[in-house]
């Protein structure tokens, strides 16, 4: 086991409202928060490295901020926000949205935005799926899943000018996934699977199925109590057998 690594999950961020919808200034003391507490940022890669064992763990606390499906206001408000402190944090696209050029009104990033975000260090840019399929949890879709996750990837590349074996990164959409679609990624390179489950990263030889936690529009003094919680061992191991236990009940992914 290693020092806990929370893997925080958003969506929009903005005055929108909505059930994954979370305000500029919630944000803001999610943020200030963990400054003032001396956290450190890491990227889903840097997530995936530690599991794997090919790095160390950081010394001091440690949480991973993703955001998914690539809202167009990752640039106008949740990079600026980042900036303030210094933070860093990986943004999940749902390829098939992000337009080529950017145009007013845009409710998902552009290319030329994702690639200005990632050229500057603010954000590292990762599979979402090219379409968000809510595909049913079967091991016969394992070939329709993993044809979208090729497009994504090739798509992800292109957008940004990288080579596709540098997406090794991918947050399942819903948060679910099953043996046959894991297989289906690690075949196509992508070796550091995100769910959706309460808890944090804490061991090595996992990287699929790893846990992250909603964190959209939770109130500033919860957000508190479960980084908290999750970020000592005891809290960590605990919170990740209560809920592994149910993810597993439930869809057998849980991470444990």
């Amino acid at each position: 086991m290693f020092r806990p690594i929370p893997v925080l999950c958003y969506h929009r961020v903005g005055p929108q409202g909505g059930p994954f919808s979370t305000t500029p200034e919630v944000f803001a003391a999610h943020l200030a928060w963990l400054a003032e507490r001396g956290y450190t940022t890491v990227t889903a890669r840097e997530v995936g490295a530690v599991a794997s064992g090919r790095a160390e763990a950081p010394a001091q606390p440690a949480v991973a901020l993703t955001f998914d499906d690539g809202y167009a206001d990752l640039d106008t408000e949740v990079a600026p926000a980042l900036r303030r402190h210094g933070f860093r944090a990986t943004s999940f696209l749902i390829t098939d949205l992000c337009p080529a050029e950017p145009a007013p009104g845009d409710e998902y990033l552009s290319w030329p935005a994702a690639r200005r975000l990632a050229e500057q260090g603010v954000f590292e840019f990762r599979t979402h799926t090219h379409t968000h399929g809510r595909w049913e949890l079967e091991a016969g879709r394992a070939g329709e899943v993993g044809d979208d996750i090729a497009a994504s990837i090739k798509a992800l590349a292109e957008g940004l000018g990288r080579r596709p074996e540098e997406m090794a990164e991918l947050a399942w959409p819903w948060g679910r996934t099953c043996d046959a679609w894991d297989e289906a990624a690690l075949n196509l390179g992508v070796a550091t699977q995100f769910v959706v489950q309460r808890g944090a990263v804490t061991r090595p030889g996992a990287t699929t199925r790893l846990p992250r936690m909603l964190a959209d529009g939770m109130p500033p003094a919860t957000f508190a109590r479960w980084l908290r919680l999750l970020s000592t061992g005891p809290g960590a191991l605990a919170v990740n057998a209560v809920f592994g236990t149910i993810r597993q009940r439930r869809h057998g992914a849980g991470y444990r």
